[in-house]
């Protein structure tokens, strides 16, 4: 967690821990902090295995993000969704755009696929 002042250390730590420390991971879920974890943990990762459990693939998956820490499921689902409200490089990576989390986005886009057949 950091304060608003030492954003440029945050920066600085976000992008410097990966190249010192290559089997982890940076990522975050809030503008003011920095998640480390190894880079066999992600969220991709827990997708990969429950779809191995339940004998699917990730590309008949839809899932929803908004932060870094969503970016390797967004691109390891069949349909990754970014919110409105996300971070501009989630979004970049993503399938589609929801409305914000803040204004039911995610529930609206499953709807719309239902009523389109797409799921």
């Amino acid at each position: 967690y950091f304060r608003p002042w030492q954003e440029d250390l945050r920066r600085e730590l976000f992008e410097t821990i990966p190249q010192h420390f290559p089997s982890f991971a940076a990522t975050s879920s809030l503008p003011n902090n920095i998640e480390i974890n190894s880079c066999m943990a992600g969220k991709d990762k827990g997708l990969e295995m429950l779809c191995k459990a339940i004998d699917i693939k990730p590309e008949q998956c839809v899932v929803f993000g908004d932060g870094s820490n969503d970016l390797g499921i967004i691109k390891t689902a069949g349909l990754g969704v970014a919110m409105e409200n996300g971070e501009e490089h989630v979004k970049a990576a993503a399938d589609a755009i929801a409305k914000s989390n803040n204004d039911c986005g995610v529930a609206l886009f499953i709807e719309e696929l239902i009523a389109t057949g797409q799921i």
